[in-house]
């Protein structure tokens, strides 16, 4: 081949390679937004080309020639280019041509390609949103400045030295008829500058054993209480309600200054536990979600997914039986009472004062609340299977006191304590299950933990009687005794207090369809407890006559 052809040859090479890359001439960039809603759309759009610093820029392609001619020349527009790219959009959205390219997100990745050289405006074209004005000269990535409104619901778990983190988390459980705070925290997007009117409505639903009290509402946005500039709407059935704000921008909040992106906009109230709150681990579910505005152009409305809490509450079911033959015995009366609050200081018998307590009321065996005056609390009295129960009620130390015994049986000596103890999941990552979140119940009465059934929420106790020569009902612990020996239950200072046992360690088991009972009676004495303290006292003494004796042996 001669040099003319070998010429020829690579001229007409040199003119493929330039045809084949045309776009690597002129850029051929790439750009990356990362962490972009999926399924959007993004679009890219080239405002200038050339060198704004030098002073040299034309328009670019992303302009239409209507838009050229109305806006005049192009180094006077990028004069007014601000850091946000919010300026500039507002300007030529009415001028934009087709864009240079566009893309739908995927794996919260928006990649636009092929960009020749220029400067760029690229946005969010589903949401309106997410505007970004850069100069490409080579590949980028770069964040999503987009943040969506965003809305958590707490409940309240009681600071009583029986639950072992109060504060607000997903999951608590309290007694029917509490009032139980709960607390609804909504952001406001990045973005809220670009709108003027921004929608933001509260809805807040909970399961039919919870009612709300409405007036308990309460609302802030940033700093400010609020009680104007929303409308509330209670639901018919009083389980929930709507808190809508048309523009919640209208509001005078911060000194006067309004509204600002970096608000929360914060909700209290009270839930009552009721009547038809459900027992156990499938607990009482409370939701929030919250519907705002996510398109400053078009004024549509986006949703965030429901975040729920849930309330438990328990059953104790008793059975009174014949400590010797342990048949079940009918006709036992019961009263419950619990410590007004924890710490109190008792008597030599570790019995606490009647002035403070305060006594459990029911309809039929449903909690309903508590009273100070004992005869204002509900009898609790054993059917003919020895059956007696009391359902609604959370965890913490109650006392039962017999105020009567069975024909021919001497009643409980004393009010015994009964403690119910619960143990739950990651308190701040509820789901909607109430069985992966309550993983244990059990409890404590007469010197044994015996362990609950979760589903059911119910713990077992078994209340002993022995027999006597006589029928008689049993004194309470504040009345003579027929050797007059009753204690009395006037405070007097003491040492002793009232201290909640440990927090549950072991896992319900997957199945128990019936728990085993605790059992409570002459053999537990003192609200209890008395057992293990007396045996233990037993040991101590044998153990020391037995060392006195060994002692002297050994001295002979």
């Amino acid at each position: 081949m001669t040099n003319k052809k070998i010429i020829g040859v690579l001229a007409a090479a040199l003119t493929l390679l330039c045809l084949t890359f045309p776009v690597l001439a002129s850029g051929g960039h790439t750009v990356v937004i990362e962490k972009a809603v999926n399924d959007d759309r993004y679009a890219a759009y080239q405002i200038f080309t050339g060198d704004i610093k030098a002073g040299s820029i034309a328009w670019g392609s992303g302009i239409t020639a209507e838009g050229q001619k109305a806006l005049g020349q192009p180094e006077a527009l990028a004069a007014e280019i601000s850091g946000s790219g919010e300026a500039l959009y507002q300007k030529i959205k009415p001028y934009q041509a087709a864009p240079t390219a566009e893309t739908k997100v995927t794996s919260e990745k928006a990649t636009l390609s092929d960009l020749p050289e220029g400067y760029y405006l690229i946005y969010d074209v589903t949401r309106g949103s997410d505007i970004h004005l850069m100069s490409v000269t080579g590949s980028i990535t770069v964040g999503n400045k987009y943040e969506a409104p965003s809305v958590a619901k707490k409940v309240w778990v009681k600071d009583d030295g029986v639950h072992t983190n109060s504060g607000f988390h997903d999951a608590s459980d309290h007694y029917i008829g509490e009032h139980i705070p709960f607390r609804v925290v909504g952001t406001l997007p990045s973005d809220l500058n670009r709108y003027a009117a921004y929608y933001y409505e509260i809805k807040d639903k909970a399961s039919a054993g919870i009612d709300i009290d409405p007036k308990s509402i309460a609302v802030r946005v940033g700093e400010t209480d609020v009680t104007e500039g929303y409308t509330l709407t209670m639901a018919e059935d009083g389980h929930g309600f709507s808190l809508a704000f048309n523009n919640i921008k209208a509001l005078k909040t911060n000194g006067g200054k309004g509204v600002r992106a970096d608000d929360t906009v914060t909700v209290t109230y009270d839930g009552i536990l009721n009547k038809d709150a459900v027992i156990g681990s499938e607990g009482n579910n409370n939701t929030v979600v919250l519907t705002y505005s996510d398109n400053p152009e078009t004024g549509g409305r986006g949703t965030t997914p429901e975040d729920p809490t849930v309330v438990f509450t328990y059953k104790i079911s008793g059975v009174k039986t014949d400590s010797d033959t342990h048949k079940p015995l009918a006709g036992a009366q019961f009263r419950v009472y619990r410590q007004k609050k924890e710490g109190l200081l008792t008597n030599a018998l570790g019995i606490i004062g009647r002035d403070e307590r305060e006594y459990a009321t029911a309809e039929g065996n449903v909690f309903k609340g508590w009273t100070d005056i004992r005869d204002n609390g509900t009898v609790f009295t054993s059917d003919e299977n020895g059956r007696f129960e009391i359902t609604g009620l959370g965890q913490g130390n109650y006392y039962i006191e017999e105020v009567k015994a069975p024909e021919g049986h001497q009643g409980l000596e004393r009010p015994e304590c009964v403690k119910i103890d619960a143990q739950m999941a990651d308190v701040d990552n509820y789901l909607s299950d109430g069985k992966k979140m309550l993983t244990a119940l059990a409890v404590e009465a007469g010197g044994m933990r015996v362990l609950g059934d979760t589903d059911t929420g119910t713990v077992a106790i078994n209340v002993e009687n022995t027999m006597t020569q006589q029928d008689q009902s049993t004194p309470t612990p504040d009345e003579p005794t027929p050797t007059g020996t009753a204690p009395t239950t006037t405070p007097t200072p003491s040492t002793t207090t009232t201290t909640p046992a440990p927090s549950v360690t072991a896992p319900a088991p997957t199945t128990q369809q019936t728990p085993k009972a605790a059992t409570i009676g002459p053999k537990t004495g003192r609200d209890g407890n008395m057992t293990g303290f007396a045996a233990v006292g037993v040991l101590l003494m044998a153990a020391a006559v037995i060392y006195s004796l060994w002692r002297r042996r050994r001295s002979r």
